[in-house]
């Protein structure tokens, strides 16, 4: 019983995906569901051809490098306690994270 306390609390304090999953259900999250949500991020780019007139004019030459949320989804039974809205949330700070290096 100790060390599976011990286990849920080190889960707990990674600051992941699997922490949020630990708060809602930890039984859940060692037994059962390794994965309560998850995202994924390709890069891509926007073409000023691609825009209207008046946005063209505002934009450069260039193309515009951008990054394609490709992927979010929760458990099922996960769904309907936030954990969406969290993993944009993360997903985001992730995104400023990359753009500021």
């Amino acid at each position: 019983m100790y060390l599976s306390k011990l286990k849920r609390q080190s889960i707990c304090k990674l600051g992941s995906v699997e922490q949020w999953c630990c708060q809602l259900k930890c039984r859940y999250l060692i037994k059962k569901h390794p994965i309560c949500s998850f995202y994924s991020v390709a890069p891509s780019s926007i073409c000023r051809e691609t825009l209207s007139v008046k946005m063209a004019k505002k934009w450069p030459r260039y193309p515009i490098p951008v990054f394609l949320l490709e992927q979010l989804a929760v458990h099922r039974e996960f769904r309907g306690r936030g954990l969406g809205k969290i993993s944009l949330i993360k997903t985001l700070e992730y995104l400023w994270e990359v753009n500021l290096l």
